[in-house]
């Protein structure tokens, strides 16, 4: 199993290509734990 800061870390790298149609809650989580660990999105 992947740890979640180790997930986060992978597809906060791909969260900033605009062609990627992120579905709400893979976008909604990505939020969530930028906003809880304090690390920016690339956007």
């Amino acid at each position: 199993m992947v740890d979640e800061a180790i997930l986060f870390s992978i597809l906060r790298g791909f969260f900033s290509a605009t062609e990627i149609q992120w579905d709400n809650a893979v976008k909604d989580w990505m939020e969530s734990v930028s906003n809880k660990t304090q690390v920016p999105l690339l956007k």
